[in-house]
């Protein structure tokens, strides 16, 4: 958490919605600091608040969709 706070300007429940996001990531392989540097410095830049927040709630999305099916 600390390093993502040097990077992104979030609130504290984002920042933890950011690190079940980064767990899912790297369950799959994506390790989750080279892919916070990846998007401050390719993906997102100046906008990353805005990215972050639409990848929690895909992820969000994601955990509603799997408990409907269950």
């Amino acid at each position: 958490m600390e390093f993502a706070k040097t990077l992104f300007h979030l609130d504290n429940k984002e920042y933890r919605a950011l690190y079940d996001v980064l767990l899912k990531l790297q369950a799959i392989g994506e390790p989750p600091v080279e892919t916070m540097k990846l998007w401050k410095k390719d993906t997102c830049r100046k906008e990353c608040p805005e990215f972050i927040r639409f990848m929690i709630q895909v992820d969000n999305m994601e955990i509603k969709d799997t408990e409907k099916v269950g």
